[in-house]
């Protein structure tokens, strides 16, 4: 933002007021020590942001990510598995005080997972798939963003258009089940998109309701997909409650319709550390069982940017979209 001070802070980044840059980003290590799989130590994501002000009312942004950078296992240190990709690159104007529009690559705004995207602002380890496996978890094309006053709150309004066939070849590699071994496991990226994203928020912002609408196509998977999908956040005391639900719609597709849902408590513990806990039940149509997944965990956030988190999930049904074990992740926003 211009007229902050030059220098380095972390969470914010290194920011040169002259030329209106930002550069920060984040990285997340991760331990896994899960069920038929190897013990697994991994730098999974290595993210760089530059932000910058082109011109009053005229900005732009760019998140370019190292994927699993670097994998420690029984066979020894690899980077075989490592993978470059622009996540983010969009320019912003503007349009009124309450309106901007976006052009370019961004995250779906479906959920509000989605849109939390970096790792050390997230309570637990694992992702919920009710999150990430129903629909593309990039958008390429344009996205208006908005705010109206509602009352004594405000209500959010994302919409966007998507056409990522033609604009981003890089997002044939995304797969549907983005953290497991599983097969089948097909491509996750849109042909074509369009939806709508609202958000109620309080006038503190300690309540929002979140309700999302889309229809797409998704690449190799040609008929169209309707989806719809709610969510809420609550905080009181330094606790938080949140949770997704989502209905997937295959027409005319023979691998059925997808849904699921979940719900995660965050609790303070005293002296930095918080409890944390989820439950999820997830139905892709491409299996013949749902997934049941329990997760319990202990945070350990001594400032905002920095999270050592400890977690062991559980799963029935499914065991293979989230298999049973412990994990480790250590996360911070630069």
């Amino acid at each position: 933002m211009p007229g902050e001070p030059d220098g380095y802070r972390l969470g914010r980044g290194y920011h040169v007021d002259a030329l209106g840059l930002t550069l920060g980003g984040y990285a997340d290590f991760r331990y896994e020590n899960l069920e038929g799989q190897r013990d697994t130590l991994r730098a999974r994501d290595l993210s760089v942001f530059v932000s910058g002000e082109l011109a009053p009312n005229w900005r732009v942004f760019s998140e370019t990510e190292f994927g699993d950078a670097v994998t420690v296992d029984s066979d020894g240190i690899s980077g075989a598995g490592s993978e470059l990709e622009v996540e983010r690159l969009y320019v912003e104007h503007d349009l009124s005080p309450g309106l901007r529009l976006r052009a370019g690559k961004f995250l779906t705004p479906i959920g509000r997972r989605n849109l939390i995207h970096a790792a050390p602002l997230a309570w637990g380890v694992s992702r919920p798939l009710t999150t990430s496996a129903p629909f593309a978890r990039h958008a390429s094309g344009l996205e208006a963003i908005g705010t109206t006053p509602v009352g004594d709150g405000a209500l959010d309004f994302h919409v966007f258009l998507d056409a990522t066939e033609r604009l981003d070849n890089s997002e044939r590699t995304e797969e549907t089940f983005m953290d497991s071994q599983v097969q089948p496991n097909p491509r996750n990226a849109f042909d074509h998109a369009a939806g709508l994203r609202l958000v109620y928020r309080s006038r503190d912002d300690d309540l929002q309701l979140g309700f999302s609408v889309a229809r797409f196509r998704l690449q190799d998977r040609p008929n169209a997909k309707r989806l719809a999908g709610v969510d809420f956040q609550y905080t009181a005391g330094g606790a938080e409650l949140t949770g997704e639900g989502v209905y997937r719609e295959s027409q005319g597709d023979e691998e059925g319709d997808d849904y699921g849902a979940f719900v995660q408590l965050a609790l303070p513990l005293g002296g930095d550390f918080y409890g944390v806990a989820s439950h999820e039940r997830y139905r892709s149509g491409l299996f013949s069982e749902a997934a049941d997944i329990d997760t319990v965990g202990v945070t350990y956030r001594p400032v905002p940017p920095l999270s050592i988190k400890l977690e062991r999930r559980e799963t029935r049904g499914e065991e293979q979209l989230a298999p049973d074990g412990w994990l480790i992740a250590l996360s911070v926003l630069l």
